[in-house]
C-alpha cells in the first residue's frame, strides 16, 4: 500500500539521542528534529536540543531564508548550528528522495531517502532501528 506525503503539517522526532567522536573527544546531545514538505517540491528542516514552535517557524520563513538554507548558509543559532536547512525533493511511489545541495560542498548532492508511512515517515533508513517521525497535522 502506497502513503500520500502529507502537507497540512509537519514531520517530527526527539527526543532523539545522538553521539560523535571528534579527535577522542565525545560529543553527544538529544535532538528534536522537524521536516516540512511544500507541494512545490521544497522541504525545510530544523534540529533543536529543546521542544521546537516549528510550524509558528515555518510560517515565517521568507523566500531569501528559504533560498540561504537551499545553499547551506542559513544563520547560525546555538553553537554554531543552522538556523534551517532546506532543499527539493522528489517522491516515487511511498519512496521519498531529498537533495541538498550547499555551496560549501562545491556542488557535491547529498541524497536523503525516506519511507512514507501512514502516520508518519522512517527518517533513518539505514539506521537500527530505524528512526520514525510522526506527522503532527496543523492545518487543514
Amino acid at each position: 500500500m502506497t502513503f500520500a506525503l502529507r502537507f497540512n503539517g509537519f514531520y517530527a522526532t526527539g527526543p532523539l539521542e545522538w553521539e560523535e567522536w571528534h579527535a577522542g573527544v565525545r560529543m553527544h546531545e538529544v535532538r528534536y528534529h522537524y521536516l516540512r514538505y511544500y507541494r512545490n517540491g521544497d522541504w525545510i528542516h530544523c534540529y533543536r536540543d529543546q521542544p521546537f514552535e516549528f510550524w509558528a517557524f515555518t510560517e515565517t520563513v521568507t523566500p531569501k531564508l528559504l533560498t540561504l538554507a537551499k545553499q547551506g548558509r542559513a544563520p547560525k543559532i546555538g553553537d554554531d548550528d543552522p538556523l534551517c536547512k532546506a532543499g527539493q525533493y522528489t517522491l516515487d511511489g511511498d519512496t521519498l528522495q531529498e537533495f541538498f545541495i550547499p555551496l560549501y560542498a562545491g556542488g557535491q548532492v547529498f541524497k536523503i531517502s525516506r519511507i512514507i508511512q501512514e502516520h508518519g515517515l522512517i527518517f533513518g533508513i539505514n539506521d537500527v532501528p530505524p528512526i520514525e517521525a510522526q506527522f503532527v497535522m496543523c492545518a487543514s
